[in-house]
């Protein structure tokens, strides 16, 4: 006999039926588990329920017009769950235009044909009898650049910026390290379907000058420029000493505007030329002891850094044998 069994029936006209039984014999347990087959779902009365957590986060997604997209969250925690989607903190109704789909630890949000309206922050908000969660904000990321331009004095000219991430998104430009306000009249700024705007309706020569756009939200911030920032090494790569035999790794950390392009010396000699800011030494690293160097470039500049790699031990070992063959 069982203490305790809660049983969970869910219909296609969506409605959750909810039965307590107890002390069910042998003959009706066993009727019970076979429920299952024909729609039933038989849950454990637990003592201690856990509320709801993401073990999965929503992740971004590019989806081309007109083709099927799907997001998915997974859960972890005490069943039975509520799941809800939201799109824009608005709650999406199953209808032909959106499919939830949910099952056990799994939730899946379908968009039978993506179409430019689909474009939004979408969440999945979980809860149980103790507890509730949300999957996380995503910060936002330019995806379009603002590009320089020049501009004739006396006409229009436009900078704009696209941005993918959770709303409420905070957008403000800053022109030479100084926010931009709406006290110029020839100045309008404008964000509206995830791009950011800045107008200069009649150019003059005092509206030359470095444009950035700053993006916000809950779970971050990032920047871009009218301009292309140089290359530059945030964090160099530092001396390390190893011993032969054991594997080697020389880090660096770079910023600056696309296209950046990383190349690697030892001694003066070109080794590694892409994007690769890490190199691993591995294979018969007793020869590569010496000086190494890093370089970032982009169009807009370069900057170099050197660190000094040395292996230690071959010498100790090859004394240790000359000094047993003379005993």
């Amino acid at each position: 006999e069982m203490s305790r069994w809660l049983l969970l029936f869910s219909a296609d006209c969506y409605c959750n039926t909810l039965i307590a039984v107890k002390g069910l014999s042998n003959i009706i347990l066993h009727f019970l588990f076979n429920l299952e087959t024909f729609g039933f779902k038989l849950y454990t009365y637990s003592s201690n329920p856990e509320p709801p957590s993401i073990r999965k986060e929503l992740q971004t997604l590019e989806a081309v017009k007109g083709t099927a997209a799907q997001l998915e969250c997974e859960v972890t925690g005490t069943a039975p769950f509520e799941i809800s989607w939201l799109k824009n903190r608005k709650v999406i109704t199953g209808d032909q235009k959106y499919k939830i789909i949910s099952q056990d630890s799994l939730s899946r949000l379908e968009i039978q044909s993506f179409e430019s309206a689909d474009v939004g922050d979408y969440q999945c908000v979980i809860s149980n009898d103790v507890g509730k969660v949300t999957t996380k904000a995503l910060p936002p990321v330019f995806s379009k650049r603002v590009d320089s331009t020049t501009a004739v004095v006396g006409n229009t000219v436009k900078l704009q910026a696209a941005i993918k991430g959770s709303a409420p998104i905070t957008v403000k430009w800053m022109k030479d390290s100084e926010i931009l306000r709406d006290e110029d009249p020839n100045i309008k700024m404008v964000f509206e379907n995830n791009v950011a705007n800045l107008s200069i309706t009649t150019v003059a020569i005092s509206h030359g000058g470095k444009y950035l756009c700053h993006a916000e939200n809950e779970a971050g911030q990032q920047k871009c420029l009218s301009y292309p920032e140089p290359a530059r090494i945030v964090e160099p790569a530092e001396s390390i000493s190893v011993t032969a035999g054991d594997s080697a790794t020389l880090e660096c950390t770079i910023s600056g505007s696309p296209e950046l392009k990383v190349k690697w010396f030892k001694d003066g000699k070109e080794m590694i030329s892409g994007r690769k800011y890490k190199m691993t030494l591995k294979d018969n690293i007793s020869k590569h002891g010496g000086k190494y160097s890093c370089q970032a470039q982009n169009q807009a500049g370069s900057q170099t850094c050197s660190a000094v790699l040395t292996v230690k031990g071959l010498f100790k070992i090859l004394k240790m044998v000359h000094w047993t063959i003379n005993s």
